[in-house]
């Protein structure tokens, strides 16, 4: 996603009007039209900069001219979108850009049946995880080139009022996301699993019945989000203990089927090259010659433009956080990975266990 319009440079002074409502959370529409009321006020300039929910607060920052403009129009009654529901409104001189802060986790709720994304609102809420809820295409496209409002996961519906699921994320290719991807249809069917799975969707699911199984899911995407963040970032261990990395080489396998477009041989020799094994155990393992091995990899590694093997889990890193990898001149990534392997060879200490199934959620 081009998250520029969030990182511009000021060459004047940048000032922040905080915006505090009365209600507790807004739908993803609301605030869609609170930054556009903004901008078409005082210029594309006005950033969405905060957004919290329990009670709902928004922050835009911007040009001190603008924000100041834009806090006068409050005042005297010319934004009716904004100053709705608004309980107080405070400036704030001389900052500049901040990272958001938020607690518990925030999903992109996609639903053109209102009652219907309430009630699943208030299924999630005691999860901590926090829907913001838009029913039309248009919407969740505008909140897509938000990058200030983080999201840890996207629940869509593949039937929408003025689209379809699909055409939302054929506009948002997967490395601009920022997160996975849950598509629910009640009308599923094999073709559309196959077109979502094409755009490198996380699960695609026919209707989720009961609180547990609606949970279930939409934690499970948000745990996929969170777990390719992760994978290449270090952590100092607290007190020298070396914290656990939980990695799943054969789900990261199906991920880069998906992303890469991996023929079902390739899936499982990249599998393989996760665990760390050379060319010569993946033969064996195939049943093939060390070159039919070779080669394989070599496609893997053509698929997913990187020069050695031991880049995948760093390519799968970036994929999920929508960046460009850092690459040396040869192609090397420059962000080292975690890594399943802890043999000095690359190899496992034991036998790797074998490719698991598939992950579950999409129509046969």
């Amino acid at each position: 996603m081009d998250t520029s319009t969030n990182t511009t440079h000021y060459q004047q002074r940048v000032d922040a009007l905080r915006l505090r409502y009365e209600a507790d959370a807004f739908d993803g529409g609301r605030i869609v039209a609170i930054l556009a009321e903004a901008r078409r006020l005082c210029g594309d300039d006005v950033l969405l900069t905060h957004c919290h929910f329990g009670p709902m607060q928004i922050e835009l920052t911007g040009p001190s001219e603008a924000i100041e403009g834009l806090r006068l129009a409050v005042e005297r009654g010319s934004a009716p979108t904004i100053a709705t529901g608004l309980g107080s409104v405070e400036l704030e001189r001389s900052r500049g850009l901040r990272a958001q802060q938020r607690q518990g986790h925030r999903v992109l709720l996609v639903d053109a049946d209102a009652s219907r994304a309430r009630d699943w609102v208030k299924i999630l809420r005691p999860a901590e995880i926090e829907a913001v809820v838009v029913s039309r295409l248009r919407d969740a496209q505008a909140l897509l080139r938000v990058p200030a409002l983080h999201l840890d996961a996207i629940v869509l519906r593949h039937r929408l009022a003025d689209g379809s699921g699909q055409e939302l994320l054929e506009a948002f290719p997967l490395a601009e996301r920022r997160c996975s991807v849950l598509v629910v249809d009640e009308q599923a069917d094999a073709a559309r699993s196959e077109a979502y799975r094409a755009l490198g969707v996380y699960r695609y699911v026919d209707e989720l019945v009961g609180k547990m199984e609606i949970i279930g899911f939409v934690h499970s995407t948000v745990c996929d989000s969170l777990a390719w963040r992760r994978v290449a970032r270090r952590r100092v261990p607290p007190q020298g203990v070396p914290p656990r990395v939980y990695l799943d080489p054969s789900h990261a396998a199906d991920r880069l089927a998906h992303v890469y477009g991996l023929g079902s041989i390739e899936r499982e020799v990249a599998y393989w090259v996760l665990m760390g094994y050379r060319d010569i155990d993946i033969a064996r393992r195939l049943g093939r010659s060390e070159r039919t091995a070779k080669r394989h990899v070599g496609r893997i590694l053509e698929k997913a433009e990187i020069q050695n093997r031991a880049s995948l889990w760093a390519v799968l890193y970036h994929e999920s956080e929508g960046s460009a990898p850092e690459r040396s001149r040869d192609g090397e990534l420059l962000t080292e990975p975690a890594s399943t392997s802890t043999h000095p060879s690359g190899a496992p200490h034991s036998p790797a266990p074998e490719p698991g199934p598939r992950s579950p959620g999409f129509p046969v």
